[in-house]
């Protein structure tokens, strides 16, 4: 008894509030990272107060001289260049059958078609110009 006695001395109890944030962290789910996305505003913010309207061209906007086309293929890439990805050029979305394309130019071959990629993508980018229905 006197041994049972000694052991506890040596080992208080730990107190009730400090058990039971214990156990919750033992048994709960794993706390979140913490979001990047004030950052990412904050830089946004930055970005447009230092660059003002170029910035606005960069992330893409509609030209007010452009023909609006659909697109006629099940999906087309669309391009940070007139190149084939395996050329070089980025890949910066996909567009899906009937999406809209408001297109501005044409590369000098006419092989590929530059303007302003509407449906999930919504940026300015190169397409192939054979998969664009004509215009509306």
């Amino acid at each position: 008894m006197l041994a049972a006695v000694h052991r506890q001395a040596e080992h208080p109890p730990m107190p009730l509030a400090e058990l039971v944030a214990l156990l919750a962290r033992a048994s709960g789910p794993e706390p979140r990272r913490p979001s990047r996305r004030p950052a990412l505003v904050a830089a946004a913010v930055v970005a447009v107060a230092t660059l003002g309207v170029p910035l606005l061209v960069v992330l893409g906007e509609p030209a007010e001289s452009s023909v609006r086309r659909r697109v006629c293929a099940q999906d087309l890439l669309v391009r940070s260049e007139p190149a084939r990805p395996s050329a070089g050029a980025r890949r910066l979305g996909l567009l899906e059958r009937g999406d809209a394309f408001d297109l501005e130019r044409t590369s000098a071959d006419g092989v590929y078609a530059y303007g302003y990629a509407h449906g999930s993508v919504n940026i300015n980018g190169w397409v192939d110009s054979q998969w664009l229905c004509p215009p509306d």
